[in-house]
C-alpha cells in the first residue's frame, strides 16, 4: 500500500504538492493506498479532497498524523535532494528509526556516482 508517509519527497513542489504525489501516483496506476490525516483533513493549503481513502485523526496535530502514518507502515521512503534531513523529513526519520521500521533514503547528494546501493537501510 502507498501511504501518505510518502510525503518526505523534497522537490521544488509546495509541501502539500509532495505529500499528494505518492497518494496521487497510487490512484493512477490502481495501487491500494490510504493513511492518516489530521482532524479536518485539514493541510497547509485548505481541505484534503475526498478522493484520497485516508483516515481523519481526532488530532489536528501534523507530528501526529506523521507519527501514525510511520507507525502503522511497513516501511518509509524518503527522497531528497540532500543527505541531510529537515521539517518533517527529519522528524520522519526519527519515528522511523524509534519504531524501528525498515527506512530508504535516496538522495542526490553523490555527485558522480549511483547513491543507491549506499542507503538502502532495511
Amino acid at each position: 500500500m502507498i501511504g501518505a508517509a510518502v510525503r518526505a519527497l523534497h522537490s521544488p513542489l509546495p509541501p502539500i504538492s509532495r505529500n499528494r504525489a505518492g497518494l496521487d501516483f497510487a490512484i493512477e496506476v490502481g495501487l491500494a493506498h490510504g493513511g492518516y490525516v489530521p482532524k479536518g483533513r485539514k493541510a497547509e493549503d485548505g481541505r484534503i479532497h475526498e478522493k484520497y481513502a485516508v483516515v481523519e485523526l481526532s488530532s489536528g496535530s501534523y507530528p501526529e498524523r506523521t507519527k501514525r502514518n510511520v507507525r502503522e507502515s511497513d516501511g518509509t521512503i524518503i527522497l531528497s535532494l540532500n543527505d541531510k534531513l529537515s521539517g518533517g523529513s527529519a522528524l520522519t526519520l526519527s519515528y522511523a528509526r524509534h519504531a524501528k521500521k525498515p527506512i530508504l533514503h535516496i538522495h542526490n547528494s553523490g555527485l558522480g556516482r549511483d547513491p543507491l546501493p549506499q542507503q538502502v537501510r532495511l
